[in-house]
Order: C-alpha cells, then structure tokens, then sequence
C-alpha cells in the first residue's frame, strides 16, 4: 500500500510541472505525457484500493487467528490443569492406600 501511495504522490508531483512551450508539436508532447501520467496515477488508485481491500481482509484474518489461537490457548491450559488435578487425586488415593495398609500392618499384627 504503501509503494502505491508512493506511486501517486510522485506522479502527481510530476503532473504539476510545467515548461515553457514554444511550438505545437511541444504542447502536444506535453499533453499527451500528462494525459499518461493521469492514467498511471489513475491505475495506481486503483491498485492501491485493490491492496486496501486486501489488507483489511487478511488483518481481519489475522485477527480472527489470535483470537482462534487465544480460546485454544485457553481450552490447552483448563485441559492441563485438569489433567493436574486428576493425577494429584490419583497420587493422593495412592498415599491413602499405602497410609491404611500401613496403619492395618501396624494394628493387625
């Protein structure tokens, strides 16, 4: 976008210069020079809409990603923290067991 805006201003300071004129086939010459460099502003205007539309496009792509990226993040660390709770369970049902075997050991003997 940026190269396109460029683009435009450094044409459009060449459409504002002007020379003296001194034949027809030199005034001609002239118009039809800036007659181009109209139509290649023109085009670069055009082009720079096209890259507009197309940067809005791919920033609200990439804004939907982060956020994608965010809730996975998100579902990742409640999994984790889950998975952390369970094995804590599970280690503690080990050291109860190991606890009552101990004690019934101790007493039952």
């Amino acid at each position: 976008c940026q190269r396109y805006r460029n683009n435009i201003a450094g044409l459009s300071r060449l459409c504002g210069f002007t020379v003296p004129m001194t034949t027809p086939l030199q005034r001609d010459n002239q118009q039809k020079y800036k007659a181009t460099l109209h139509k290649m502003v023109e085009l670069q205007r055009r082009e720079l809409s096209v890259a507009e539309a197309a940067l809005a496009r791919i920033q609200a792509e990439l804004l939907q990603a982060m956020r994608n990226e965010k809730i996975l993040t998100q579902v990742i660390d409640m999994k984790m923290a889950q998975w952390q709770e369970d094995l804590a369970r599970q280690e503690q049902k080990i050291q109860d067991g190991l606890a009552a075997q101990s004690w019934w050991r101790a007493h039952g003997s």
